[in-house]
């Protein structure tokens, strides 16, 4: 086999199956050094990790001492989280939810794009990507849809991180969030438009959130990698 099953990266364990997963343990420093280092300026807190995917950040943040609600809403995603969250002995750190978070409360479709454990893309109510194009899902599921409103209001400890990766609809997600604007302290926003960074801008500043230059500007960033969209933008209220 031309991968182990589990991975030790240092921070953390991952079970490696899948190409996807391999992707996913070789690049977990490289691939978002900006992700990283974003949590590396947590002290203490609730990491809400939206699109967790297999966990490679929500284990890492584990590792820090960080108290993360990691969501996934692929199933095979969603199982393989949970046997990384059992493999680094993380069940008192991590707690986990399996549903999309939107705009409201609903019982929505989710299209899964690829039922390979690792993958991404897949998307809600339509089967269209985030570049608007039309995909035949492996599966559709009805699923309960919830929002960050909803969670903040279940997490006790604050301050409150939130990382958004859900390729494409990152401003429903944050439609969402309501009368929990209070307890954020930082948010890492996956920006897969360019016209919403200006909305995002704009909303944030009146929240108190600003795009914190250090981060958004670091070398090495993503955005040197992919040279356009998606960019990984953050806002917090301790930096401007």
């Amino acid at each position: 086999m031309w991968f182990s099953k589990v991975r030790d990266l240092g921070p953390f364990k991952l079970k490696v199956k899948s190409s996807m997963e391999k992707y996913r343990a070789d690049t977990w420093q490289t691939k978002e050094p900006e992700t990283i280092a974003w949590i590396d300026t947590f002290k203490g807190g609730t990491l809400i990790d939206v699109g967790a995917n297999i966990g490679v950040y929500s284990l890492y943040a584990a590792s820090r001492g960080i108290e993360v609600v990691a969501i996934e809403p692929h199933p095979q995603n969603y199982c393989r989280l949970i046997e990384n969250i059992l493999l680094n002995k993380f069940s008192q750190k991590i707690l986990t939810k399996m549903t999309p978070v939107g705009a409201f409360e609903d019982m929505i479709m989710f299209h899964v794009k690829h039922s390979e454990v690792g993958s991404s893309g897949s998307q809600i109510t339509f089967a269209i990507d985030e570049y608007g194009q039309g995909f035949k899902p492996k599966e559709t599921l009805l699923s309960p849809m919830t929002t960050l409103d909803k969670i903040i209001k279940g997490v006790p400890l604050s301050p409150i991180h939130i990382k958004i990766d859900v390729d494409g609809h990152e401003m429903d997600v944050i439609e969402g969030l309501k009368s929990q604007w209070h307890r954020v302290q930082s948010i890492l926003i996956e920006v897969n438009n360019t016209k919403d960074i200006e909305c995002l801008n704009g909303l944030m500043k009146s929240k108190g959130l600003l795009p914190d230059a250090a981060i958004n500007h670091m070398k090495p960033h993503s955005s040197e990698r992919r040279q356009g969209l998606p960019v990984n933008i953050v806002y917090s209220r301790s930096h401007g």
